[in-house]
C-alpha cells in the first residue's frame, strides 16, 4: 500500500472514531432524557425509603427528571442487589446500597450472584449511621473504657443483643472483643423490637443500635449510652465519646447507605450524578433532617467510596473469619 492509500484509510478510521465518540458524547450530554429508576433493596416506609424518596424528590427539582423509586426488598438486601447488578449500564438504573449487602455479606456467604467490586461503579458515599453503644442501667458502668474492664474481670457474664446474626449490631461487637480481648455472648434477636424488648427485660446488659432506634430510649433514660462507633462524634449526641476516644484507638464501624450504578457506566454519567447528589447532601434542610435522625451527611467523591468499599470488604471479612460466623 503506498503512503497515499495508508493515509487515506487512516482518516477513514479516524473519522469513523470521532464520529463514534461524538454520539457517545451526544449521547452523555443528553442525560437524562427519561426517567431514573433507583433500586431501593428495603420495604416501602423504612428509613433507606424515606430517604431514598426525599432524595429522588430534590434530584427531580434540581434536572426536572424523575426519579422512579423501586423497592425490591428480600434475603437482607441481597435481591435488589442482584438485579441492579445485572440492570444495563445505561445510567438510568441505579442503586442506593446499605453496607451489610455490599460489605458484609461477602464474608458471610458462600455463594452470591453479585460481586461488591466487579458488578458495580461507586458514585457517592452518602450517608453514615452510627451504631450507639447502649448499657442497661442496672449495669454498673459508665464509659467504654468501665465496660471492658468489667468484661475482663468476669469473662462471659455479660450477655449482648444483635438483630440478627451476621448483623451491624452482632459484628460491631465482634469487632469490640476481637480488639480488646473480652468475651460477651451473644444473644440473637429476630429483628430490633424483639432485641429492644430483651434488653428492657434484663435478659442481655449491652448492645450496639441504630442511631435512629436508639435515640428514644436515650432521650427516656430507659437505656443508657456510652459510645458512637463511628470515627467521628456523631453531631445527633455530641456530647457521646467515640469508642475510639475511650480506650480502643482505631476502633470505628456503623452503617452507610451509598449511590452506585452497573459497572461500566459512562464516566460523566457517574460524575454527573455524584455533582448532583452532593448538592442534595449539603443542603441544609436535608442535612438537618438526617441529624435529627442520627445520621450524618458524607458526599464522598466516586474514588473516596471506592477505597471505602475495598477497605471495609477486607476488614469484616477478616472479622467475620477470625468469628468463625457462616450464614448457609
Amino acid at each position: 500500500m503506498n503512503w497515499y492509500k495508508f493515509s487515506t484509510v487512516i482518516k477513514i478510521f479516524l473519522a469513523g472514531l470521532f464520529a463514534i465518540t461524538g454520539i457517545a458524547n451526544a449521547v452523555d450530554l443528553q442525560y437524562p432524557n427519561k426517567p431514573i429508576r433507583m433500586i431501593v433493596p428495603f420495604p416501602p416506609g423504612g428509613g433507606a425509603d424515606i430517604i431514598a424518596r426525599t432524595m429522588s424528590q430534590k434530584f427531580t427539582e434540581a434536572v426536572s427528571q424523575q426519579i422512579i423509586i423501586d423497592n425490591r426488598a428480600g434475603a437482607g438486601g441481597i435481591i435488589g442487589l442482584e438485579i441492579a447488578a445485572h440492570a444495563p449500564p445505561d445510567g438510568y438504573t441505579i442503586l442506593l446500597a446499605p453496607s451489610g449487602p455490599m460489605v458484609i455479606h461477602p464474608g458471610l456467604y458462600k455463594k452470591l450472584s453479585y460481586h461488591t467490586i466487579r458488578d458495580f461503579e461507586p458514585i457517592s458515599l452518602l450517608i453514615s449511621t452510627p451504631l450507639i453503644l447502649l448499657v442497661s442501667p442496672n449495669l454498673s458502668v459508665q464509659t467504654t473504657r468501665e465496660l471492658i474492664q468489667y468484661a475482663a474481670r468476669y469473662p462471659s457474664k455479660l450477655n449482648y443483643a444483635s438483630v440478627g446474626k451476621g448483623g451491624s449490631s452482632h459484628l460491631a461487637t465482634e469487632l469490640l472483643m476481637q480488639m480488646t480481648g473480652i468475651n460477651m455472648v451473644h444473644i440473637a434477636y429476630k429483628g430490633l423490637a424483639p432485641a429492644i424488648s430483651g434488653f428492657l427485660g434484663g435478659e442481655v446488659q449491652l448492645m450496639f443500635g441504630s442511631a435512629m432506634a436508639s435515640l428514644p430510649y436515650i432521650r427516656s433514660a430507659k437505656l443508657r449510652a456510652i459510645a458512637v462507633s463511628t470515627i467521628k462524634r456523631t453531631a445527633a449526641l455530641p456530647q457521646l465519646p467515640t469508642i475510639a476516644e475511650s480506650g480502643v484507638p482505631g476502633y470505628a464501624t456503623g452503617s452507610w447507605y451509598g449511590l452506585l450504578a452497573p459497572v461500566s457506566v459512562s464516566t460523566k454519567v457517574v460524575n454527573f450524578l455524584h455533582l448532583e447528589f452532593s448538592k442534595i447532601i449539603k443542603n441544609n434542610e436535608f442535612k438537618e433532617r438526617l441529624i435529627s435522625e442520627g445520621s450524618d451527611p458524607v458526599g464522598s467523591t466516586p474514588y473516596e467510596f471506592k477505597l471505602h468499599i475495598r477497605q471495609e470488604l477486607t476488614r469484616w471479612a477478616s472479622v467475620i473469619d477470625r468469628a468463625q460466623i457462616k450464614i448457609e
